[in-house]
């Protein structure tokens, strides 16, 4: 390390150390938000506002305490207290830290097992609460009844056994539950009661002891073992969203989704088979439906029809085999489909889909063995297709009729060759991956034609030469990955064609490093390209080869490969030009020395001022606010 990087090393030290001199001593990090009439906080999944003109937020996540640390500022509204080891929640203990005035409270991940009844008395404006993985197993009754304004409260992960009357009637403004792995088997009652936006109770062991009939709009009951869709009293009118993952669903022939408002609902791995269509008979507001991993082998078009508003469609990991053409005829709004995963016996000859809406295809791993000019036509609006992982040996004109082809993933086929026009009417292609393909690249011709093309894959294609003209019309690469052929040189002339490229990766390759190699690994230095290679001859990452002297003309070498590498050391040896690195001298280890001591220096001067101001920051902190409050009634 030369000098520099050390002294950039101890500004970076001292940097690190700074903070902890202005903010909340050196147990937890605060910090004051002034002058905003409204600030935006994204934590997690949730997202938060703030209408005040003062915040103070604590961060004392993962600071080893055991309880509420003293002295933090009497207005923090966000304190993080999680990922700690706090086993209890005393009454009062929030208020008798003079912390009235927090609106979110965080708490996850300690080994908290026991919460007294008024834990959470004064905090009146407590609106966000988080408990999740903690050793929570009973709550008192009243415990949440001081927290009015509650609209958040998770607790998941914790082994938890709750009373009907858990959530007061005075925490009438919540709106999301979440309670899943909590190995629960029952639920309060007053849930059948509550106006929720969001309840999660998915992950439990709740089975045959529920009821749907939930008044919330998103509710998420996934891998709860058996749920009964007959039973009396279901009832899914004002639901939005429905989550019934890896459940074994009990329902009768006539059986359907009583779910006007039902605008997405998963129902993966649930053992389905082809009776299932008439439950979706009534959903007609769906714009997401989840059939994945289940055993339907046939698809109803008088069910899909009826789902107008359809958007995405999931239907991986069946055993659908086929697919009437205008099965989707009907569904105007539908941009994604996924049938990765079904044995589909797809056409020969004719249309495989009729959608004019369609922007997002997958197909991998569904058998495919041919693909005409044909198959495609009605699906003109594709952006994205994926199909890799079948049995497709040529590809020749069949993504003509795709004008607006952005993406499209050809990968583990059995490609052998790829006609050079096969992509010149889509002007709008900018990723192309072959990867996986037994790739014929032709001696004479450009490989392709696709001037808008950015990105392109050939790994594991066996390429063992590329003639100079490859990339010719592909001017506008950026990305060109060639890893793991069989690739023993190149020359410089191949990517000189290409003038935006960003990123060339060779790694794989069985390269021999001679000058033609140098003078790639010089042009990519000389214009910014991130480059990528390992030398078989010599052995090493290429870029050893900026301190080899080698001749400007290629050198001759034996078919031998290891004799290859001994003759390139040898030649260097003879010439005294194999690099060596230089030993540091003795003044450069006594000026790594002083600055070492200068830095130690640096640092314990830190550290005193850090100790000896820990207990006056916050009254500082406190005096000041007052002061401002006093500018303010003055004015």
């Amino acid at each position: 390390m030369n000098i520099s990087g050390i002294m950039q090393t101890v500004t970076l030290v001292i940097a690190a150390l700074l903070p902890m001199v202005n903010g909340c001593g050196l147990v937890c990090d605060c910090f004051a938000i002034r002058g905003f009439t409204s600030r935006l906080f994204q934590i997690s999944e949730n997202t938060f506002y703030y209408n005040i003109g003062v915040m103070y937020a604590a961060n004392c996540s993962d600071r080893n305490l055991s309880g509420v640390p003293y002295g933090l500022h009497d207005d923090v509204s966000t304190l993080f207290l999680d990922h700690n080891n706090l086993t209890h929640l005393s009454n009062n203990i929030f208020a008798n830290k003079g912390l009235q005035k927090l609106d979110a409270l965080y708490l996850n991940n300690n080994s908290i097992s026991l919460i007294e009844e008024k834990a959470f008395f004064g905090l009146n404006g407590l609106q966000t609460l988080v408990l999740d993985g903690n050793k929570i197993t009973t709550l008192p009754l009243n415990v949440f009844e001081p927290c009015e304004h509650l609209k958040y409260i998770s607790m998941r992960g914790n082994n938890l056994i709750l009373s009907d009357s858990i959530f007061h009637d005075k925490t009438k403004f919540l709106q999301t539950v979440m309670i899943s792995h909590c190995n629960l088997r029952t639920l309060p009652k007053d849930f059948t009661s509550m106006q929720l936006s969001d309840l999660d109770i998915s992950n439990n062991d709740l089975g045959d002891n529920i009821v749907l009939n939930f008044p919330v709009q998103s509710l998420k009951i996934s891998n709860n073992n058996i749920i009964d869709l007959t039973k009396e009293g279901t009832k899914l009118s004002s639901l939005k969203i429905l989550d019934l993952r890896g459940n074994t669903l009990i329902y009768k022939p006539d059986t359907t989704f009583q779910a006007p408002k039902l605008e997405i609902l998963m129902l993966s791995s649930c053992n389905l088979t082809n009776d299932f269509n008439h439950l979706l008979k009534d959903a007609t507001e769906l714009k997401i439906l989840e059939l994945s991993n289940n055993n339907i082998n046939e698809m109803k078009s008088s069910v899909i029809s009826t789902l107008v508003n359809l958007e995405e469609l999931h239907l991986q990991d069946n055993n659908i085999k086929i697919l009437s053409p205008n099965i989707l005829a009907n569904n105007k709004m539908l941009i994604k489909v996924n049938l990765t995963g079904n044995p589909l016996n797809f056409p020969q000859d004719g249309t495989f889909l009729n959608s004019s809406s369609l922007k997002f295809l997958y197909m991998s791993y569904c058998n495919i063995t041919k693909l005409t000019s044909e198959s495609l036509e009605n699906t003109h609006s594709i952006q994205i297709l994926d199909i890799r992982y079948n049995y497709i040996e040529e590809i020749d004109e069949c993504f003509h009729h795709l004008l607006h082809l952005e993406r499209l993933f050809l990968d583990g086929n059995r490609i052998r060759t790829v006609n050079s026009e096969a992509f010149i009417n889509n002007i709008h292609l900018v990723e192309l991956t072959l990867s996986g393909n037994p790739l014929m690249i032709p001696s004479m011709e450009p490989f392709l034609h696709a001037p808008s093309l950015n990105v392109l894959a050939l790994n594991f294609c066996n390429i063992t030469y590329i003639p100079p003209n490859t990339f010719k019309n592909t001017p506008y690469l950026t990305s060109l990955s060639l890893c793991n052929n069989s690739i023993k040189t190149v020359d410089i002339s191949v990517f000189q064609k290409i003038n935006k490229l960003e990123n060339l990766d060779l790694r794989g390759n069985p390269l021999i490093c001679d000058s033609r190699m140098k003078q790639i690994l010089s042009w990519c230095l000389k214009h910014g390209i991130e480059g990528h290679a390992i030398c078989a001859v010599p052995k090493g990452d290429w870029k050893m080869l900026e301190h080899l002297h080698l001749d400007d003309n290629p050198v001759s070498f034996p078919e031998s490969v290891s004799s290859i590498g001994k003759e390139l050391e040898v030649q260097e040896r003879k010439q005294n030009r194999i690099y060596t690195p230089q030993q540091p001298s003795s003044t450069m280890m006594y000026l790594l020395l002083i600055v070492g001591l200068i830095a130690g220096a640096v640092v314990g001067v830190i550290l005193e001022i850090v100790i000896s101001r820990r207990y006056r920051c916050f009254s500082l902190g406190r005096e000041s606010l007052h002061e401002e409050r006093l500018i303010r009634n003055d004015q």
